[in-house]
């Protein structure tokens, strides 16, 4: 005979739950209804994943992306921020356990020990001449946020990760283009920051080598269709920079792809294949972009921008190469009085601000080898180099593993490096938190994919007699 049950009676959510309610809605209503889904996204993606550090770190990856170095509040966006740091890293603690640290055997992981290593010095020897502790802050972020790619090396992306981790950057990336989008709507014209970042840019190249490693031509127009705001995002810059970068990359990942082995035939048709998608999706989305947004002669004005890149006749469009060339040639000067060693971490120096002519403090230089000379001296580019042509080298090796996907990330991280590199020429992407941090997430996981061995670093020894936990 079966027997009555007692009613189940509804359970109140817990008052964490109340408050935490309460907060997200007072953050859409007050702040912005954007900060509010963020917050509800960050607690539901950390109730699902809970204590994960790689979900902690993708999270770090995208706040530090949006950083605005020019809103005037960077000060509090860093100590936000931070929180979230502290978070990640507690996180890889409790997942690590006893070997707190692995590092990966590749070609990369000397000269970024040793790169590193000489940062710290400079960024101690900034602090006894005196040079600025705030601006010595900033650049000593951008080197810890490099060397996290030891703390991703730690453990192998399994297949879900690796997936998860590309689909979670280009929704990043998405993020950018709307931003970018919405901004140039408004004014209409080119501007800088954090509307027009280069991680769109630095996460397209992965996009990209995922899609020519595609086995059928559906698979890989959808790749090349899911890379189109982000290539869309880069052009509404209108800055000669990303493009250079962009097809550098491109380039650099087709002459890899194709290589010289068996299958080269087979392999240049695949290639032709997505240029010739990549170039009709490019078509139709300029000119998507050129009704929607009301950017007439569209065209007309990215060959204008083109034609001025080595433009020195003060017009509009050259303007910024004038204003550079002086900056450059007064940083040269800087140089000279410390060539060896640098000036250390911190420094900074007057310039006259182009459009209204005041005299700013400026502790970066739009370009990323006179910025580590200025520093860190030829010592300090001599290993910026070199490490940064080893992130290529450790990305090349992954090109012979046997999973498309784990090739694709691979390959895409040396091509990522590369787009650094070109862009590094006129700005200083590395020395920010916005791309430096996505730079590490691919730079980690190529580390550890291609690891000839690993060393790991313990707390202390390990348990043996079974009584742990």
């Amino acid at each position: 005979m079966r027997t009555a049950t007692a009613p189940r009676v509804p359970v109140a959510p817990p008052l964490a739950w109340w408050l935490f309610g309460g907060l997200c809605v007072a953050l859409s209503l007050f702040v912005h209804w954007v900060a509010g889904f963020a917050l509800l996204g960050l607690v539901v993606i950390w109730r699902a994943r809970p204590l994960d550090f790689l979900t902690s770190y993708l999270i770090v990856v995208l706040l530090g992306s949006f950083i605005n170095y020019g809103s005037g509040t960077l000060t509090a966006q860093l100590t936000v921020f931070s929180g979230f740091l502290v978070f990640m890293l507690y996180c890889y603690v409790l997942e690590r356990r006893w070997d707190a640290l692995v590092i990966p055997r590749t070609p990369a992981t000397v000269p970024l020990l040793i790169y590193s290593a000489l940062t710290i010095v400079n960024y101690i020897r900034g602090m006894v001449v005196g040079n600025s502790a705030r601006y010595a802050g900033l650049e000593l972020l951008a080197l810890l946020a490099m060397m996290s790619c030891l703390l991703v090396a730690s453990k192998r992306f399994s297949k879900l990760e690796l997936r998860f981790s590309v689909l979670w950057i280009w929704a990043m990336s998405l993020g950018h283009f709307a931003l970018g989008a919405y901004i140039f709507s408004i004014i209409h014209m080119r501007t800088i920051g954090v509307y027009f970042a280069p991680v769109p840019g630095v996460v397209a190249m992965i996009v990209f080598n995922f899609a020519i490693r595609q086995k059928s031509r559906l698979r890989m127009f959808l790749w090349l269709l899911a890379m189109a705001p982000l290539l869309a995002q880069q052009f509404l810059s209108f800055t000669r920079g990303f493009w250079m970068a962009l097809i550098a990359g491109i380039l650099f990942s087709l002459v890899v792809y194709i290589g010289r082995t068996a299958g080269v035939r087979d392999r240049m048709n695949r290639a032709g294949t997505a240029l010739a998608m990549l170039a009709a999706i490019a078509a139709v989305g300029i000119a998507v972009l050129a009704v929607g947004l009301g950017i007439g002669h569209v065209f007309e004005l990215a060959g204008n921008r083109f034609a001025s890149s080595a433009g020195t006749k003060y017009t509009w469009e050259s303007s910024s190469n004038v204003v550079r060339l002086v900056e450059y040639f007064h940083v040269l000067d800087l140089i000279v009085e410390s060539p060896i060693f640098g000036h250390g971490l911190g420094y900074f120096f007057v310039v006259r601000e182009p459009i209204n002519f005041s005299l700013v403090e400026q502790w970066f230089v739009h370009e990323q080898y006179l910025l580590v000379t200025l520093k860190q001296g030829l010592v300090g580019l001599a290993l910026w180099v070199w490490m940064l042509v080893s992130f290529i080298r450790t990305g090349l090796r992954g090109r012979r593993l046997a999973d498309p996907d784990e090739q694709a990330w691979c390959v895409g991280t040396a091509a990522l490096v590369v787009y650094c590199m070109v862009y590094g020429f006129v700005h200083f992407p590395l020395a920010e938190t916005n791309t430096t941090f996505t730079f590490a997430l691919a730079v980690g996981g190529t580390m550890r994919y291609v690891a000839t061995d690993t060393i790991a670093l313990r707390w202390k020894n390990r348990r043996t007699d079974g009584s742990q936990a």
